[in-house]
């Protein structure tokens, strides 16, 4: 194996991201930059560029993002070892180097920099919706709330799916997680849906000009204020129910979750009149904040 200069090899590869060969997905510019920005920086910090990448050791790879670590935060020094990375495995693959010196180095850890939640109680959750708008988000951070959907599926409900206190909540092609199911309504949520259906009238329950077009990143947006995340609502969700005591089972059922699914497909609608207890409970507990 020739030795080639860490340097030329880098160039190499960024030469690769760039001009890939048909039908392989190029890197974009902003990346290519980034990964540069990561190499260099390592080849600086190593004092010249002569050295090939065989002469690289874990042990200047992790004083290197010791150093690093000085001045930046630990996710953007974690992403400049991925970066550095993935230079060395194709570097591997190439037979240009025989060791990646990145892999053993240990990242660093993040920090969690998210609050906790302002709606863990219904007084908190009904304080944290009152401070919605438009009405259409208060509307829509209701729904998802008591009902336990994820973004996607609120996304694709249309009135073929309301029926009568009950909620037939689509499911999509080729997942392993999401599944169509009938699940009851608590008053609360047939009170959302009713507000929804005066502003949507054709169309998507959650939707926009009149309901004939889905929603596409508004939720996000909508929300970002409050410090809540569409996926968050049906993490409190489950965890109101369990609270309430509701059994695993039930809980996976009205989520969608796919092993209740399987057992379901043996027993159809067993947990039916159970599960409209859980939710009637629920619908009471959301219901007592003063």
């Amino acid at each position: 194996m020739t030795a080639i200069p860490a340097h030329d090899t880098a160039e190499l590869f960024l030469a690769f991201q760039a001009e890939r060969p048909r039908g392989e997905p190029r890197a974009s510019r902003s990346s290519i930059e980034q990964q540069a920005l990561a190499i260099g920086s390592l080849l600086r910090f190593l004092g010249g560029n002569g050295a090939s990448m065989d002469e690289i050791q874990p042990q200047a790879v992790a004083a290197w993002r010791d150093e690093l670590e000085r001045r930046l935060g630990p996710a953007t020094v974690n992403r400049y070892l991925a970066r550095l990375s993935a230079w060395f495995r194709w570097a591997q693959d190439r037979q240009i180097c025989t060791l990646n010196p990145v892999r053993p180095v240990r990242r660093l850890r993040v920090p969690q920099k998210r609050p906790r939640l302002p709606i863990g109680k219904p007084e908190g959750f009904w304080a944290t919706v009152q401070g919605l708008e438009p009405p259409l988000s208060r509307l829509a951070f209701v729904l998802l709330a008591t009902t336990g959907m994820r973004q996607g599926e609120a996304k694709a409900l249309t009135w073929d799916g309301v029926d009568d206190g009950w909620l037939d909540v689509p499911g999509a092609d080729g997942g392993t997680k999401r599944h169509d199911r009938r699940i009851p309504l608590c008053g609360q949520a047939a009170g959302a849906l009713g507000e929804l259906r005066a502003i949507n009238p054709a169309g998507y329950c959650i939707g926009q000009a009149g309901g004939e077009k889905p929603l596409t990143s508004h939720l996000n947006h909508w929300w970002k204020p409050t410090g809540v995340r569409p996926h968050d609502l049906r993490r409190w969700y489950r965890t109101a129910l369990e609270g309430l005591g509701g059994q695993h089972g039930i809980i996976d059922d009205l989520l969608g979750h796919s092993t209740s699914r399987v057992r379901a497909a043996y027993t159809p609608g067993m947990n039916e009149e159970a599960a409209t207890e859980l939710v009637k409970r629920f619908e009471d507990w959301l219901g007592s904040a003063p």
